[in-house]
């Protein structure tokens, strides 16, 4: 097995943006702080023509834009032995290391890529959210890890 400059894995190795998880904290907080303070600042007369479906309409809206930044905020990258579980958002894929073909992040993207082996004459990328631009040389040493695991753990190795 090739040397691997950031330590021999011992197990899983967690991958996430901070940057984005802070963001959907802070937008959460802050919607639901202007929520509360907003029913407080109408008039008691006025909060006294909301029905309980009306306040529950909006109550569920805002949990649903909370549940979206914060599953976008909890996108992960989880590389193991078996290879790559990838959560973005609300949805998970695993990939098997014979099924990861490169691992890309190019100038410019705003996260990084993983592109499907045999996939070379009509590429098949995959987000990976878990590991974006906004965290600046922080990515870049993800990305780097990640292909030092991979070639670690590749079958092709």
């Amino acid at each position: 097995m090739p040397a691997v400059s950031g330590g021999a894995p011992t197990g899983p190795e967690v991958f996430r943006c901070r940057n984005l998880l802070i963001w959907a904290i802070g937008f959460s907080v802050v919607l639901v702080v202007g929520m509360i303070i907003g029913w407080f600042a109408l008039d008691a007369h006025i909060r006294a023509q909301f029905n309980w479906f009306q306040v529950a309409t909006l109550i569920i809206i805002a949990g649903v834009l909370i549940g979206f930044m914060m599953g976008l905020g909890m996108s992960i990258v989880v590389a193991d032995k078996d290879g790559l579980r990838i959560r973005n958002a609300i949805s998970t894929r695993r990939l098997s290391w014979a099924e990861v073909g490169r691992i890309e992040y190019r100038h410019g993207d705003p996260w990084a890529y993983v592109t499907l082996a045999g996939t070379e004459d009509d590429p098949v990328r995959r987000q990976m959210i878990g590991i974006q631009s906004t965290d600046g040389q922080r990515a870049h040493e993800s990305v780097r890890r990640l292909r030092e695991l991979q070639a670690y753990w590749s079958p092709q190795a």
